[in-house]
């Protein structure tokens, strides 16, 4: 690459976002009383889980299994289900896993609890190497504690870029649709 053209498009760059910026800054629309309330509600859940692991080849194996588990978990509860058909390591805690973030979930498994409510647990999810039932038997949510001012600085930025953006988008469209230019 030349490096002229690379400092002329630098230039370019820092011209057109400053026209821009002296152009639109008073059009710029930040609600900081809704930003402030989304951050003070950012909140983590942690749950306290226990799962039963087992495998199934077909669907109808796969059918009979569950059946069986769930009512083994009906007659001896769901801890000592895990340990007579988990297969996982943690049937010998009674298939307790611990405290875990949501963060720390994939998707499916995430998406699954969602679902249910403590003592409660998931039909059996898919999984590399066979199905999980997953039993909630505590959560806690937890606020995220940072700087809360450096956080909503950041999101008021965000958004201010954006419009800005926006902003931009239009006005070259406009610019283009007025005026033949060459280079593009």
């Amino acid at each position: 690459m030349n490096i002229k053209k690379i400092e002329e498009k630098i230039i370019l760059d820092t011209f057109w976002n400053q026209m821009i910026y002296f152009k639109y800054k008073d059009q710029i629309k930040i609600d900081k009383e809704k930003i402030t309330n989304e951050v003070s509600q950012k909140k983590t859940k942690t749950y306290q889980i226990s799962e039963i692991v087992f495998r199934a080849s077909n669907k109808e194996e796969l059918n009979q299994k569950y059946k069986k588990i769930k009512e083994s978990i009906e007659l001896n509860g769901f801890e000592k289900t895990a340990i007579i058909y988990s297969i996982s390591e943690t049937s010998k805690n009674e298939g307790n896993i611990g405290w875990i973030k949501e963060t720390s979930l994939s998707p499916i498994l995430l998406n699954s609890i969602s679902k249910i409510s403590k003592n409660e647990f998931t039909k059996p999810i898919s999984i590399p190497g066979g199905f999980i039932i997953i039993k909630i038997n505590d959560y806690k949510e937890n606020v995220i504690t940072t700087n809360f001012e450096e956080e909503i600085e950041k999101v008021i930025k965000i958004k201010t870029n954006t419009q800005l953006n926006q902003f931009s988008n239009i006005y070259f469209n406009k610019i283009k649709k007025d005026i033949k230019i060459n280079e593009l």
